[in-house]
C-alpha cells in the first residue's frame, strides 16, 4: 500500500525572487538555495493579487479572490467558503496552521487540527500537512521606527552578518536615497534570518526520519514592502519565489519555467495527497500524475487598498505583462496611510513638489495612469516602458485584451460591482466604515484632487478631479435601434472591447420584428438562452414596437410572442411606448387607454406564466414626470418605467435631478445619449466627448453616485443617425475613457 505523502508549506511574507538560486548576488539565503538543489526551482510563479489577504485568500480557496468577492484589502466574506485544508483533513491528515491566516474571510470551524509550534515536538502519527508563515520581513519591519532583525540579534541570527546598505543594488524605479538603502539593507539581513529559520524546519524534519516522504514548497504571499512592489500589478509585486522539493519525483537542482499560478497550489497539494479536488476550484494541477497541459499565461489584480481604490487587472505570459486598469483617473501615487510610513514615500513626494522628481523614479508619479499597459519582460523587467502606442506591439496587444476579457467572463469578475452592493447582496460584511476613517488621518496638502478621495467604485463615480466622470462596468449596458441595426456580432464585439456586460435588442440586422427573427436564428427560446450565454451578454430588455394606446391587436400579439423568448433570455422587461400625442399633456382618456392596456398584459401573464414584465419608456405623452406621475395614480400596481433622460430633459425642460426625484421609485432602466443637434439631415445627431455636447451626462452619472443607485445606464444608439460602426466605436471610446 502507497504510503500517504506528507506536505510542509512554508510562506515568506512581502519576499520576492531575492535569493541566492534565483541569482540575486546581494542574498545570504544558503537553505533555501540547498533546498533548490535538492528539489525544482520556478521561474514563472505568480499570485494573482500583490497584497496579503487577497492572495492567500485564492491561495487556500483555489479560487481568484475577484470571483469570490475577498478582493479588497481589506474585506471580510460573509459566507465563508472550504479552505483546501478541510479536504486535506476529510482524506485523514492532521494540520497544523500555526501562524498568519489573513484570507479576507474567517474560515468554517474545523479548517485545521492545531495552531502551535510543530517543530517544536515529534510529529503526527498520522500524515500531516504543516504551515508556517515567517513574518520577518513583512512590510512593518522595514519602517524606520522599527528595529533591524540584527539589532536585537536573535538566536536564529548566529553567524549572520549584516547587509552594507552603500553595496545594494536598488530598483530604478526608486529614488535612491539613505532611507531607502537603509529599508532595503533590513530587507536582506530579515530575508537572511528567514533564511536561517527555513534550515531549522528542514533540520527538524531530517531529524524525524520523514524527510523523503514529505514534499516541501517554499514560496512568498506577494512582492516585497515596497512602492511599485507590494500592492501593485507590475512584475516585482506579482512574480514569486517557488521552490518544492518531493524526494523520488522531482530531480534534484532542476528549474522549470512552467508557468504556475497560486491558485494552482490548493488542487495540485490535493492531489500529491489523492484528495479530491472541489468542482469549484479555478487552478490547475502542476505537478504528479493528474499535472494539466502548462499554462499559457497567468492573471491577477488589485483594488481597493485600505481606504484607497483602484482597480486593475493583469495578463502575463512569459514574455508580456499586460495591465488594464479600469480606474486609469486615479494616480498610482495615491496617499495610503499604512505604505506611507516608509521614509521612501517621503522622500519621494518631496522631491516631486520640488520638481526634483526625474527618470525613472517620476514614473509613479503621473498624475493619471494610462488605460492599458503593455511590457516585454525580457527587455523591460521593471515594466518602465510601456509599450501600447507602439505600432509593433498590436497583435500582442489584441492577444492579451482577449485573453483578460475570456478570463474575467469565466471566472465572473466582482470588480465591477461595487462594494456597497456586495455587502448589500450578502456577500462581504461591512467594513468600509472602519476604513473610510482612515481618510481623514491622510494629510491633505499630500492628497491628489479632491478630498475625502475615493474609497469604492460607487465614489469614483464622483470624483471631479479632473471633471472626468466613469461609466462604472456593471452599469454598462448598450442599445440598438434604427433602420441598420446591429448584427449580433458586431454588438457582441462592442460588449467584448468595451466590457459591456448588458444589451437592449431593439431591432437586429434590420429587423424590428424581434419574435420572428428569434425563430430564423434560434429556432426556439430553449436554443436561445446557450447562444447568448456563449456571447456572454445579459439581455436586460427586449424592445417591442407596441404603443400601449395606438396600436390595434397587432401590437398586443407581438408581446405576447416576445415574452417566452425573453423569459428564455433570463430578460426580465419587454419594453413599450405609450403612444399618446408627443410632449401632449396627458388627457384622461389617454391615462385610460394605458391603464387598460397595462391591465390587459398583467391578466396575460398570469395566464401564460411570464416571468418577463412590461418597462413603460418615458416618451411621447410620457415625456414628462408629472404624466408619469398621473399614469401611476390611476394603477393598482405602479407600472415600471425606462426613463428616457434626454427627452425628458431635452423636449420638457426638467432637470435631471428634478425628474430623478420625481420617478425614481419606478425606474428599472435608463437611456442616454450624450451630443449635439446637428444641421446634417444624414447626421442629425452627433456623439461627442461627455460634457461636450448638449446633454449634461457628467450630472447624470454623479446623479447615480450620489444616490447609490446601479441602475442599468444604457447607450442610446440609433444607427439611422450613424450608419458607420466607427462612429459609435470612437464615442464609446471617449465616454469610458472620460
Amino acid at each position: 500500500m502507497k504510503t500517504p505523502l506528507n506536505i510542509m508549506l512554508l510562506q515568506g511574507e512581502d519576499v520576492g525572487r531575492h535569493l541566492g538560486c534565483y541569482g540575486d548576488v546581494h542574498a545570504h539565503t544558503p537553505h533555501l538555495d540547498s533546498l533548490a538543489s535538492q528539489g525544482m526551482r520556478f521561474t514563472h510563479a505568480f499570485t494573482h493579487a500583490p497584497v496579503s489577504a487577497p492572495s492567500r485568500g485564492g491561495m487556500v480557496t483555489g479560487c481568484y479572490p475577484y470571483s469570490l468577492g475577498n478582493h479588497h484589502m481589506r474585506s471580510c466574506l460573509a459566507r465563508p467558503p472550504r479552505t483546501f485544508t478541510q479536504e486535506l483533513k476529510d482524506k485523514g491528515y492532521y494540520v497544523n496552521w500555526n501562524t498568519k491566516l489573513d484570507f479576507n474571510f474567517e474560515p468554517q470551524a474545523g479548517w485545521r487540527d492545531e495552531a502551535s509550534n510543530w517543530y517544536e515536538k515529534p510529529a503526527p502519527q498520522q500524515p500531516f500537512m504543516l504551515y508556517e508563515n515567517f513574518g520577518e520581513t513583512h512590510e512593518s519591519r522595514m519602517f524606520p521606527h522599527v528595529d533591524d532583525v540584527f539589532d536585537a540579534y536573535p538566536e536564529d541570527c548566529e553567524g549572520l552578518v549584516p547587509h552594507d546598505p552603500d553595496q545594494l543594488e536598488l530598483p530604478p524605479y526608486l529614488s535612491d536615497c539613505p532611507a531607502l538603502r537603509k529599508q532595503v539593507a533590513k530587507y536582506y539581513n530579515a530575508y537572511s534570518l528567514l533564511d536561517a529559520k527555513v534550515g531549522k524546519r528542514l533540520q527538524w524534519l531530517e531529524d524525524q526520519g520523514l524527510a523523503d516522504n514529505t514534499v516541501v514548497i517554499f514560496l512568498s504571499d506577494h512582492g516585497r514592502g515596497l512602492p511599485r512592489e507590494k500592492r501593485w500589478g507590475y512584475d516585482a509585486g506579482l512574480h514569486l519565489p517557488l521552490i518544492i522539493r518531493w524526494p523520488g519525483h522531482l530531480e534534484p537542482g532542476t528549474v522549470s519555467d512552467k508557468m504556475v499560478a497560486w491558485v494552482d497550489i490548493a488542487p495540485t497539494l490535493l492531489s500529491l495527497a489523492g484528495a479530491p479536488i472541489p468542482s469549484t476550484y479555478q487552478g490547475q494541477i502542476f505537478l504528479g500524475e493528474q499535472a494539466a497541459a502548462a499554462r499559457e499565461c497567468v492573471f491577477g489584480g488589485r483594488d481597493r487598498m485600505d481606504e484607497v481604490f483602484d482597480r486593475v487587472r493583469v495578463v502575463r505570459d512569459k514574455q508580456w505583462h499586460y495591465i488594464k486598469n479600469f480606474a486609469p483617473q486615479l494616480p498610482w501615487f495615491q496617499y495610503q496611510n499604512y505604505m506611507e510610513q516608509q521614509d521612501v514615500m517621503k522622500v519621494m513626494r518631496e522631491r516631486y513638489s520640488r520638481g526634483d522628481l526625474q527618470g525613472d523614479a517620476a514614473v509613479f508619479f503621473q498624475v493619471e495612469k494610462p488605460d492599458e499597459e503593455l511590457y516585454d519582460i525580457t527587455a523591460d523587467p521593471h515594466c518602465l516602458h510601456n509599450l501600447v502606442e507602439d505600432s509593433g506591439s498590436e497583435v500582442v496587444l489584441e492577444k492579451m485584451r482577449i485573453l483578460l476579457d475570456q478570463h474575467l467572463s469565466e471566472v465572473k469578475d466582482l470588480g465591477g460591482v461595487s462594494e456597497e452592493e456586495l455587502i448589500a447582496q450578502g456577500i462581504l460584511t461591512d467594513s468600509l466604515v472602519e476604513y473610510a476613517a482612515r481618510r481623514n488621518q491622510s494629510p491633505r496638502d499630500q492628497v491628489v484632487g479632491d478630498f475625502p478621495y475615493p474609497m469604492t467604485l460607487h465614489e469614483t463615480q464622483r470624483w471631479s478631479r479632473t471633471g472626468c466622470v466613469v461609466w462604472p462596468q456593471h452599469q454598462r449596458c448598450i442599445s440598438t435601434l434604427g433602420a441598420l441595426e446591429l448584427t449580433l456580432p458586431e454588438l457582441n464585439a462592442l460588449c467584448e472591447k468595451y466590457s459591456i456586460g448588458m444589451v437592449e435588442l431593439r431591432g437586429v440586422e434590420n429587423r424590428l420584428d424581434l419574435a420572428s427573427y428569434f425563430t430564423e436564428q434560434f429556432g426556439s427560446p430553449q436554443n436561445v438562452h446557450a447562444s447568448f450565454c456563449d456571447w456572454g451578454m445579459k439581455v436586460q430588455v427586449v424592445d417591442s414596437s407596441c404603443r400601449l394606446i395606438s396600436d390595434s391587436d397587432e401590437g398586443r400579439q407581438e408581446l405576447l410572442a416576445l415574452a417566452p423568448w425573453a423569459d428564455a433570455m433570463n430578460c426580465p422587461w419587454l419594453r413599450v411606448f405609450d403612444g399618446g400625442v408627443f410632449e401632449a399633456e396627458a388627457s384622461n382618456e389617454t391615462l385610460q387607454q394605458l391603464v387598460e392596456s397595462i391591465e390587459w398584459w398583467r391578466e396575460q401573464k398570469q395566464i401564460h406564466g411570464f416571468a418577463c414584465d412590461l418597462l413603460v419608456e418615458t416618451h411621447d405623452s410620457l415625456c414628462s414626470s408629472h404624466n408619469c406621475l398621473a399614469l401611476q395614480s390611476r394603477l393598482d400596481t405602479p407600472v415600471a418605467l425606462l426613463w428616457d433622460s434626454w427627452h425628458i430633459w431635452f423636449k420638457n425642460k426638467e432637470t435631471l435631478s428634478d425628474t430623478w426625484q420625481a420617478i425614481s421609485p419606478y425606474v428599472k432602466h435608463v437611456h442616454f445619449k450624450d451630443g449635439y443637434l446637428a444641421p446634417s439631415a444624414r447626421h442629425p445627431f452627433t456623439y461627442v466627448r461627455p460634457g461636450e455636447g448638449a446633454f449634461p451626462l457628467a450630472e447624470l452619472f454623479d446623479l447615480f453616485a450620489v444616490n447609490d443607485t446601479t441602475l442599468p445606464l444604457c447607450l442610446e444608439w440609433e444607427r439611422k443617425w450613424h450608419p458607420y460602426l466607427d462612429v459609435i466605436d470612437q464615442a464609446l471610446s471617449a465616454m469610458i475613457k472620460d
